[in-house]
């Protein structure tokens, strides 16, 4: 026997033996056998009907006509004739039981909710659709048939059931929002709901919550750039001011989609100086392609496309406390970006010797022009401005800041007693990222510096490592190589190669850089460096090799295997970011 018909006789048997039971005496045994056919369990509480369908049959029927209003026993006797292989019957006995509903919300559920319980989702399908009917409510049951859909695997079913919904009340935008969020999961079902909304919007282009809701489809696919089309022609529609795009691209730049925030600004720029958002769109697409930068996902034509646009801002608007934010952000552009050390350092020396801006932002302006000076060389001007600021700003994270800079540039020029004495202070920072920087320098200073060991190795890779930090790569090659030749079995090894890989991103290098990564975090798994070369190695693989499976599994290494690292909370947030988790 099939087993879903092996598995309805005892539902069919406990709904006779309880109404003999609740409403009339009824000589139950004498419709079954003294032994079980299937189980041989005769103690069984509800003893199996064997073969004796045609007594089951009566009495199911008898019981049918003395309940007529109880829908479910005609569910019982179609039951009994699928397991007797009669299909035309069964279905006559479903269709008896949906045909003598009355208009009755709480019988309608009872009956399909019978037909769930029995695994016949199509039935209680038909028992929701013909309900409307007589309740002639067009979306009665809207929930319950959306979730008949999921069971039935049924997305186009679920997306027009819930956007019906919409068509009869635009109130319910937002729930019918909440459901879709549950049943859609994959990119293909987000396309079901795009057509269909593409076609309502066609057809009812007044329905704002047709568009809205397209432009919250669009964004779970992560299609931001059509996603902004949608919402500039929305802004259009309503004759808005344009805070629904600027909204729309702060969403964006907060979610690392820099290139479409962008665009964004620039249809406000677009719209001119009499525009509601012309100046903060302005300001907001200079910080986004800032951002673009530091986040390393950028090319050559970026950083000189900001460059035009920071000189831009700053002709328009002066240079004064109010746009020293930009002098700031362009002397580092330069700087740290195209080359322009000298240019950099002017445009900080203005701010610095104007004093343009509070104290904080002055000393942060400080900091920057003392890493411009290490580039240039000038290495004692440097630890003059980074001495200034830890100064007039002690015990605060900003001064804190100051001495770890300080601590590196004594690393830098070999004085690595000083150096480890300031860092230690520095490990119970109270900004993670700085005790984080110190622990990793303090500890490697330790580990070369010891009573048996000779600092001649250290030296050279310290002064590798100004030399990359100046972008100066065939010198600190050079000093690498000597290290390595000249001590093969040194504990820098792991240095080295991280050393190495800093070069190679540098340079754009990205295959490159990822040969070393994974040699320090396979090989070298449980020194300092090896939860920030998987780290960097996932972001390689995200941001500029577009190979999200792997980055997903680097991600997921570091959160269980490295609990306490500095990169946990990070790398759990761009793991559910690319698995697909619902961007709120």
């Amino acid at each position: 026997m099939h087993m879903r018909n092996v598995m309805l006789i005892p539902h069919l048997r406990f709904i006779i033996f309880r109404m003999a039971n609740t409403i009339k005496p009824w000589n139950y045994t004498a419709t079954c056998t003294t032994s079980n056919p299937i189980t041989n369990n005769s103690n069984h509480p509800f003893p199996l009907l064997s073969q004796q369908y045609d007594k089951a049959e009566k009495v199911i029927r008898k019981q049918i006509r003395k309940f007529p209003l109880v829908l479910s026993l005609r569910i019982d006797l179609g039951d009994l004739y699928a397991q007797r292989s009669e299909k035309e019957k069964a279905n006559r006995e479903y269709e008896s039981a949906i045909a003598a509903m009355k208009a009755d919300p709480t019988q309608i559920s009872d009956l399909a909710n019978t037909f769930v319980e029995r695994g016949d989702n199509a039935n209680a399908l038909k028992t929701y659709v013909e309900g409307r009917k007589l309740l002639k409510e067009n979306y009665a049951f809207t929930f319950e048939i959306t979730r008949l859909y999921s069971r039935m695997d049924n997305k186009q079913g679920i997306v027009e059931e819930l956007l019906g919904m919409m068509d009869e009340d635009e109130r319910m935008t937002d729930r019918v929002q909440n459901q879709l969020q549950d049943y859609l999961t994959e990119n293909k079902d987000y396309d079901l709901l795009k057509n269909a909304l593409l076609k309502r919007i066609q057809r009812s282009p007044e329905r704002v919550s047709y568009t809205a809701l397209l432009i919250w489809g669009l964004i779970q696919q992560k299609n931001f750039d059509m996603a902004l089309i949608q919402t500039i022609a929305m802004d259009k529609r309503l004759n808005e001011d344009g805070r629904r795009i600027m909204d729309f691209a702060v969403y964006c730049r907060t979610n690392r989609e820099y290139g479409v925030a962008i665009k964004a600004y620039q249809h406000l720029i677009d719209r001119g100086t009499s525009g509601a958002f012309y100046q903060q769109a302005k300001l907001e697409k200079l910080l986004t392609q800032n951002q673009k930068i530091v986040s390393g996902n950028f090319s050559k034509d970026d950083a000189l496309q900001l460059e035009q646009d920071y000189q831009q801002f700053l002709s328009e608007f002066g240079r004064n406390a109010q746009t020293a934010f930009a002098m700031r952000g362009l002397a580092n552009l330069q700087a740290k970006y195209l080359g322009k050390a000298k240019e950099g350092s002017e445009l900080l020396e203005d701010v610095v010797d104007r004093n343009l801006g509070n104290a904080s932002f002055v000393g942060q302006c400080k900091l920057d022009l003392g890493d411009i000076y290490i580039l240039t060389g000038e290495i004692w001007d440097a630890a003059l401005l980074y001495g200034q600021v830890d100064k007039a700003f002690r015990d605060d994270p900003l001064g804190q800041q100051a001495k770890f800079r300080n601590a590196r540039l004594s690393y830098y020029t070999g004085e690595f007693d000083w150096a480890k004495a300031q860092l230690d202070v520095l490990k119970a920072s109270t900004s993670q990222l700085i005790a984080n920087d110190a622990l990793n320098l303090s500890l490697m200073i330790a580990d070369n510096t010891g009573l048996d060991t000779t600092t001649d190795a250290l030296e050279k890779y310290a002064k590798a490592d100004l030399y990359i930090f100046q972008n100066k790569f065939e010198e600190a090659n050079k000093l690498l190589d000597s290290i390595t030749i000249l001590y093969p079995d040194h504990s820098l090894a792991d240095e080295i190669l991280w050393a190495r890989s800093q070069m190679a991103m540098k340079r754009n290098q990205w295959n490159v850089a990822l040969n070393f990564l994974q040699e320090i975090y396979t090989r070298y798994h449980e020194d300092i460096w090896s939860d920030d070369a998987m780290f960097s190695a996932a972001e390689i693989y995200e941001n500029r090799l577009n190979q999200p499976q792997k980055a997903m599994e680097l991600y997921e290494k570091i959160i269980l295997d490295y609990p306490g690292s500095l990169f946990v909370v990070e790398a759990r947030k761009r793991f559910r970011s690319l698995r697909g988790d619902t961007l709120n």
